[in-house]
């Protein structure tokens, strides 16, 4: 994973793992830190910042951070971590022992 950009208790992070890609909104609460999403190019929008909670101006400086991190990486990375198609809501809970078992 990376980069992995953080503001105070959010973050987003690239990730990429055998030819796939995306990004991770993340959230730390009181348990420690989890993902609270996984999207592409749809997480760098300012409406699903503020959708999961920020402040308008919160979701300007975490994106802004963000572009930069990213930009240093690349455009085949940047277009890896956008290729992730919708939108995967997992949150807390999503994180349970054997929750994601099938």
């Amino acid at each position: 994973m990376a980069p992995i950009t953080v503001q105070g208790d959010v973050a987003i992070a690239g990730w990429a793992q055998n030819g796939a890609g995306g990004r991770a909104f993340l959230r730390q609460d009181d348990m420690g830190w989890f993902v609270e999403v996984c999207a592409g190019k749809g997480l760098l929008m300012p409406e699903m910042l503020t959708g999961l909670g920020l402040a308008e101006a919160d979701a300007a400086t975490l994106l802004a951070a963000v572009i930069k991190a990213e930009t240093a990486l690349g455009p085949d990375t940047i277009a890896l971590f956008d290729s992730f198609d919708g939108e995967l809501f997992i949150g807390r809970e999503g994180h349970a022992h054997g929750a994601a078992t099938n």
